[in-house]
């Protein structure tokens, strides 16, 4: 019995694979569509999120400084409890402001980068250094080949997050000191005030 299902299963094996077909057009632009939007989205919200923590640090900081001297300390730890909070919401600060900090390469790019697909169309400071007609020239050459400019696409949409991973993790610096800060101020205020 074998020996009759083995013909039919070498004929099986024989028969050559498909090559899994490439996804259509449209829902290959649908996903770029959709990671592009992510990728905008999430930066808002890191934006957002940053400008949210310069607020309220820059509200402390001012309140802290101008009330600094109109108080009157009959006590050591409470002179330093507003000097400590003032240095947990600089460097808090600090990192919000570094996270939105715009970030531009400073790689000199030819028309022959652009030409030869080296460096991206998508990104505005790598066309800034080369005229209208030789950034036209790049995308004509790019989008004669649809695989180019899905290339360039999938690059565009990983420099974007990388920078995104940037601004979270700048971001997730800033929240961590605030946050640290402010539990740490707020147990020495109640330590000394108990003692």
């Amino acid at each position: 019995m074998e020996s009759l299902n083995e013909p039919k299963d070498r004929l099986l094996d024989a028969t050559p694979k498909k090559k899994k077909k490439k996804g259509s057009t449209r829902a290959i632009e649908t996903f770029y569509r959709c990671a592009y939007r992510t990728q905008l989205d999430l930066t808002g919200l890191a934006d957002m999120k940053a400008n949210i923590m310069i607020s309220i640090n820059g509200l402390i900081i001012t309140a802290i400084i101008a009330t600094e001297g109109l108080l009157t300390y009959t006590q050591y730890y409470l002179k330093f409890l507003p000097t400590a909070l003032l240095i947990v919401c600089i460097m808090s600060l600090i990192f919000a402001m570094l996270s939105v900090k715009p970030r531009v390469s400073n790689l000199h790019i030819t028309a022959d980068d652009m030409l030869t697909g080296k460096s991206s169309l998508l990104y505005f400071n790598n066309f800034i250094y080369i005229n209208e007609e030789q950034y036209a020239q790049a995308v004509a050459n790019t989008i004669e080949d649809i695989d180019d400019v899905y290339c360039m696409m999938s690059k565009h949409i990983y420099n974007l997050g990388v920078v995104l991973s940037r601004k979270y993790f700048l971001l997730r610096i800033s929240y961590s000191i605030f946050l640290g800060g402010i539990i740490l101020i707020g147990l020495m205020f109640v330590g000394r005030s108990i003692i």
